[in-house]
């Protein structure tokens, strides 16, 4: 059997764990190019592919030689391969210094609850989870054990309730920011910006973070059940609509056009204000959504998080078709709109990096490693990868 016989035969075996094999060997490749890449800053030269000696290049290429030769994926390999070693792809910076568009993010990672300015400076505010901005950020909501807490962007506390079960899942209603509502255990409760007034709203929900929609009414929508979500006039207790939804209930938002995105893994439907169904969007087959994002200031446009073979970041909407703005192997998480709408970034976990995405050049991307270390001072084992909680006020330039 010749060479060529024998690379045929090879083609034809299936492979165990193709899509991970195929993972692993993308994170091998850019974790040797990123070594290259330091080694060659700290010489004070520019590493390129075209620098790169021919036993490095021979080193990268036996990382994924198995994947090309016998993995039908060698194709698309091939091409990370390419763009990591091209002066054109994104390459990132060695720490989060600035945010694209300004703003502040509030972060959480095993330290605690950070709130990150946009000159990319960062404050520890405390112990807490599950934070959450106030709609102008003015205030922070947050957990601390059996406390819901109301804070200050500068960490100093306004006040806290203590409650018997731990609360969970605070969302802070907009523009007048007079209510938060939260889960107590599987109760849904709502308390005013003061924190005066706490009291029941509902009882058995789902663990999924209720959504305010704008305006006077304080319209509240949560997941009453796995797989229905429900509308309520918070003030009165009033029932606006209820309905099911295919698939468990991962996440509900409402636009800025008073429509309600809610999202399963087997898809996202978009629905108005009297719960009837005006948009869905079905994941690719042998994928999930993982997350919704709606865009600022637009009636239509959703940044979609799938995941498959691959983890992919759409925008879609009743207005637009899919479009993919950036694939990656591993998980994506977290996708998250500047305030206003002009940067997405994502979190991808996997390279220890968020990803800046400008909507209007979609290739003009921002990235920064060592985000896992960088919220984790001192940590003297792997830091976990941390969680963006929002990006709050100002405008896009």
């Amino acid at each position: 059997m010749n060479e060529e016989e024998l690379e045929r035969q090879l083609k034809k075996l299936p492979i165990e764990n193709a899509d991970q094999a195929e993972d692993r060997a993308w994170l091998a490749v850019k974790a040797s190019y990123e070594s290259r890449e330091r080694e060659g800053l700290r010489s004070g030269s520019r590493s390129t592919s075209r620098r790169l000696g021919p036993q490095i290049v021979a080193a990268l290429i036996a990382l994924v030689a198995g994947v090309f030769v016998i993995s039908p994926a060698g194709a698309s390999v091939r091409d990370w391969v390419g763009d990591a070693l091209t002066d054109t792809a994104p390459r990132p910076s060695s720490a989060l210094t600035s945010l694209p568009s300004g703003g502040q993010l509030l972060v959480e990672s095993p330290k605690g609850s950070w709130a990150v300015d946009g000159n990319g400076s960062q404050r520890l505010l405390g112990d807490y989870v599950d934070p959450t901005w106030s709609p102008h950020g003015r205030f922070i909501a947050a957990v601390d054990d059996h406390q819901l807490v109301a804070l200050e962007p500068g960490g100093d506390v306004r006040w806290a309730i203590t409650l018997p079960d731990r609360p969970t899942l605070p969302s802070w209603n907009s523009p007048d920011g007079f209510r938060i509502a939260y889960l107590e255990g599987s109760d849904l409760r709502v308390v005013a910006g003061d924190g005066t007034g706490d009291r029941p709203l509902a009882e058995d929900v789902s663990s999924v973070q209720p959504a305010w929609r704008a305006g006077p009414a304080h319209t509240l929508a949560f997941a009453s059940s796995p797989d229905r979500v429900t509308a309520i006039r918070a003030d009165t207790g009033a029932t606006e609509f209820s309905r099911a939804i295919r698939g468990r209930i991962t996440g509900l938002k409402w636009t800025d056009a008073g429509d309600l995105v809610v999202w399963s893994p087997r898809g996202a439907q978009l629905l108005d204000a009297k719960g009837r169904s005006i948009w869905s969007l079905d994941p690719p087959e042998g994928s999930s959504i993982v997350d919704v994002a709606a865009a600022p200031g637009s009636e239509s446009d959703f940044a979609v998080l799938e995941s498959g073979r691959r983890s992919t970041l759409v925008l879609a909407g009743p207005k637009a078709k899919r479009k993919v703005l950036f694939k990656a192997p591993g998980r994506l998480a977290q996708p998250t709109w500047s305030p206003g709408g002009k940067w997405l970034m994502v979190a991808w976990p996997n390279a220890d990096q968020w990803i800046f995405l400008n909507r209007d050049q979609p290739s003009r991307i921002k990235a920064f490693t060592g985000i896992a270390e960088q919220f984790s001072p001192g940590a003297t084992s792997a830091a976990a990868f941390p969680r963006v909680a929002g990006w709050c006020c100002s405008r896009d330039p």
